[in-house]
């Protein structure tokens, strides 16, 4: 798994698939996170850029740790859409006529 977290943009993304979040808990120098992880835990390895000046050096990441939340808010995120993408039911004028005896 890839995330990705923009705080300015207020975008995370879970292998190129991107929800807009609301970021603005993150420290304010805070700029993005680059992870790489296994599926089955939260410990990997990853980047976080900061901004600022002088820019303090970019720091690495070996757990979600603090960013978790932001993952699960991404996770809810997927499920709408995935539902919103679900066709809709056919309605009762589309299942044919009625027959009444």
């Amino acid at each position: 798994m890839h995330l990705t977290i923009v705080k300015p943009d207020n975008q995370v993304g879970v292998d190129g698939v991107f929800y807009t979040i609301d970021c603005s808990e993150l420290p304010e120098n805070f700029w993005a996170l680059q992870w790489d992880g296994p599926t089955d835990g939260i410990n990997g390895f990853g980047e976080a850029e900061w901004t600022g000046r002088p820019k303090p050096p970019n720091t690495e990441v070996i757990d979600l740790g603090g960013f978790y939340p932001f993952y699960e808010a991404w996770l809810v995120e997927n499920q709408k859409a995935q539902v919103a993408a679900m066709p809709a039911p056919p309605s009762s004028s589309q299942e044919g006529p009625s027959v009444v005896a």
